[in-house]
């Protein structure tokens, strides 16, 4: 599931430090159950039950039973501090509190962080605030190994 450029990003995870939250995971699992259940979606875009599944099993070991993936705690001082992201950047809170999770933690640690994520305006805070980015609509599968390792 989810589109080839994040495809390639999650298979390189052995090679680099993936991080999300549990909004992440949460996002991500209710994305897939509105492909499943949304009628207005054409039927070849539509999520059947068993595929369902599956992509959801996928996810849960990708993101929680993966030693490669590391999960941050948004805290009360992320969210109140996404304001200023929101602010200057017109995000909703939800994008504006992993923004500021994501650069407290970058700051923390001095480690480079890639945001993934299909939201042009995301993409674009994120790199404002010195953050680097894959949109998944910007950059093709093909030219994912190439990126990260030049960061």
């Amino acid at each position: 599931m989810g589109s080839e450029t994040v495809n390639v990003v999650i298979d390189l995870q052995a090679s680099y430090k993936m991080l999300s939250t549990p909004w992440g995971y949460s996002e991500t699992y209710a994305l897939l159950r509105r492909r499943q259940n949304d009628k207005r979606i054409d039927n070849d875009k539509r999520i059947d039950p068993a595929l369902f599944r599956s992509a959801v099993s996928l996810l849960r070991s990708d993101l929680l039973g993966s030693p490669n993936f590391q999960l941050l705690t948004v805290t009360d001082a992320d969210i109140i501090g996404s304001i200023t992201c929101i602010q200057k950047y017109s995000l909703n809170s939800t994008d504006a509190a992993l923004l500021a999770t994501l650069l407290r933690y970058a700051g923390v640690t001095g480690e480079t962080c890639v945001l993934v994520a299909a939201d042009g305006r995301f993409c674009r805070a994120a790199q404002a605030e010195g953050l680097e980015a894959i949109n998944p609509e910007w950059l093709s599968a093909d030219a994912v190994p190439d990126f990260l390792p030049a960061l």
